[in-house]
């Protein structure tokens, strides 16, 4: 089939409110998509994802600490060779989609692709590194920036308007993460190097998502691959980048502890990498759905929970839980802040949609230069960029 197209050129910026126009797939968009609907897709999203990522730190635990089979590295590479081995099978048999390697697109495509799973790999290497040597707590601790350093980096990138509100209700969740993660810290000394690959892997991590979304929110970057088509492309380039570490550091290892196993652990790893492939699935449709920003606190918020639900197994009950007064005061934080940020993610989503069905048609098919990017139903309209579409016939 011929792809027919058509374009957007970019026209001189008009005062007042019709410079703000959103472009006429983005009223397309909001108009056959209702707002409760945008509403489920997002929770749905989110429900998907937080429930494949719990039951996979679970597995996690048992296949490496359980059994002893301590190689985070290749147990990585081994969950990024079943995601582009299961999407090869959905593209070749099933025809699913269409293979990006077939697309003339594809070596731009790769040049894109490049920096972000090299990022992935990289910074997968600097926090396994740093588990070895820091508490759980520590690292949990550590873990609840995240959010306020996501969306710091979601402004610069134009993904996140700049919102004092908005910044006060994600620190809000970070400190109240933090605080609550820190009174179940025990007296132990944390290793300044392992604290620096941490904090260096988190950085790299949010510098990662936000490339992620953008090439998601970019029309031109996705025209044609889609989701499953970028996620095929950059499982099988992470899988690229961490065979080298884990053909450094871990092969041998690995190879004699799964001959010598009085378990077999192949069928162990199997499942594994089996719930990888669902929560990579559910990883990108999040992604996709909603902002880094919300991926990253959704990320923290069940980090924590399964942080003191592991305290409370592993003491033995709630008797012996240490949750303090600081404690309680994190977690109170944490969740005010987190309804909060719902609240104005809410009101943004509604004053957008707003906007765009009170626009009149004719204004509609003028198309100013200005683009959107949505995320969690919200859209943020910038002036004076050029947008571009095309649609396959």
């Amino acid at each position: 089939m011929k792809s027919s197209g058509w374009s957007i050129r970019t026209l001189p910026p008009m005062a007042g409110a019709a410079a703000v126009v959103p472009p006429k797939a983005a009223l397309l968009h909001h108009q056959r998509a209702p707002r409760h609907f945008r509403a489920s897709a997002a929770f749905l999203a989110i429900l998907t994802w937080t429930f494949c990522s719990s039951t996979l730190v679970m597995y996690n635990k048992f296949v490496l600490h359980a059994m002893n089979f301590h190689f985070p590295l290749f147990v990585t590479m081994l969950h990024c060779f079943g995601v582009s081995a299961s999407l090869y099978v959905a593209s070749s048999w099933f025809r699913l989609f269409e293979r990006p390697q077939k697309m003339k697109s594809f070596p731009s495509l790769v040049k894109k692709m490049v920096p972000i799973s090299l990022l992935f790999a990289v910074a997968t290497v600097m926090r396994n590194y740093a588990f070895i040597s820091l508490p759980i707590s520590t690292i949990q601790v550590a873990n609840s920036s995240s959010p306020a350093l996501v969306y710091v980096f979601s402004c610069i990138a134009r993904l996140d308007r700049i919102s004092t509100k908005m910044a006060v209700a994600v620190s809000g969740i970070s400190a109240g993460v933090g605080l609550s993660a820190a009174s179940a810290m025990r007296k132990t000394r944390a290793s300044p190097a392992g604290t620096s690959l941490l904090l260096g892997g988190l950085i790299l991590e949010a510098t990662r998502g936000i490339l992620l979304k953008k090439m998601l929110l970019n029309s031109i970057d996705v025209d044609g691959v889609g989701t499953l088509g970028l996620l095929f492309v950059s499982s099988t380039m992470s899988f690229i980048f961490l065979a080298g570490p884990v053909a450094l550091i871990e092969a041998k290892q690995v190879f004699s502890v799964l001959r010598s196993s009085p378990v077999p652990l192949l069928p162990l790893l199997a499942g594994n990498v089996c719930f990888a492939i669902c929560l990579n699935f559910a990883s990108f449709n999040f992604l996709n759905t909603c902002s880094v920003t919300t991926t990253s606190i959704t990320a923290v918020l069940k980090d924590c929970a399964l942080f003191f639900v592991s305290l409370v197994v592993l003491q033995g009950g709630s008797s012996y839980f240490p949750l303090s007064d600081v404690g309680v005061a994190g977690y109170s934080l944490s969740i005010f802040s987190t309804l909060m940020y719902i609240k104005l993610r809410r009101d943004a989503s509604a004053s957008a949609l707003h906007l765009a069905s009170a626009l009149p048609s004719a204004s509609a098919s003028a198309l100013p230069a200005s683009s959107t990017e949505e995320s969690d139903g919200h859209t943020t309209l910038k002036n004076g960029s050029e947008a571009s579409w095309t649609g396959k016939a």
